[in-house]
């Protein structure tokens, strides 16, 4: 049975980088499908593919994540975060180590990276996106359908509210650094009517 993990920040991956911005200015939150506007690959660039994790490789199952990241003023990647994932098969047992070891892969390809300003950009300053990444899939693009967040800020938000996921966000300086739309939070309250309480999500996998 397929595992869909849409509250995970089970992981806090470590690239060394220079910090984003100073830590008084906020951090724009942008959406993987609106990066091109700011910031692009340049085309001498070539990206190695996703090799699959080595203790999972007799037993491959389709895999995605969802790997959140701040892109620096020299285009470099830092700041990365799990923010969802999902699996054809993910274990029963010592899921966290199943996770860590698709983080670890897609944090080794996003050491990789290297941005540079889009034509229109000039010089733009660091921004917070997304990134999607796909494993064992016999059509990449329906995979990353599944981890796919077609609002990074309102899924951060949502993330930020469940009490679990917040205890791991709150370790993690950069989402406090965001700036993130407050329209979004008024049109959830009112959605959801003024003054209830929102259900919480069920925790991810590999969190207590």
């Amino acid at each position: 049975m397929s595992k869909s993990c849409w509250l995970c920040v089970l992981l806090v991956l470590a690239i060394n980088a220079p910090n984003a911005r100073a830590a008084e200015d906020k951090i724009p939150v942008v959406n993987e499908d609106a990066l091109n506007k700011t910031w692009i690959f340049p085309p001498e660039i070539k990206l190695k593919g996703l090799a699959y994790p080595p203790e999972y490789r007799d037993h491959q199952e389709e895999v995605c994540l969802a790997i959140g990241y701040v892109i620096n003023p020299d285009g470099h990647a830092s700041d990365l975060s799990l923010l969802k994932s999902w699996s054809s098969g993910e274990p029963k047992r010592d899921k966290d180590k199943y996770w860590a070891a698709f983080a670890d892969a897609t944090s080794a390809e996003l050491s990789q990276w290297k941005f540079v300003p889009a034509p229109e950009a000039k010089s733009p300053g660091a921004v917070y996106t997304v990134s999607t990444f796909v494993f064992a899939s016999p059509s990449v693009l329906e995979s990353s359908k599944r981890c796919a967040i077609p609002s990074l800020t309102q899924h951060i938000r949502d993330l930020l509210r469940n009490n679990r996921t917040h205890r791991r966000m709150a370790s993690n300086g950069v989402f406090n650094r965001l700036d993130l739309d407050p329209t979004l939070e008024a049109r959830f309250y009112n959605a959801n009517g003024a003054g209830t309480s929102t259900k919480e999500a069920p925790p991810p996998p590999g969190v207590k």
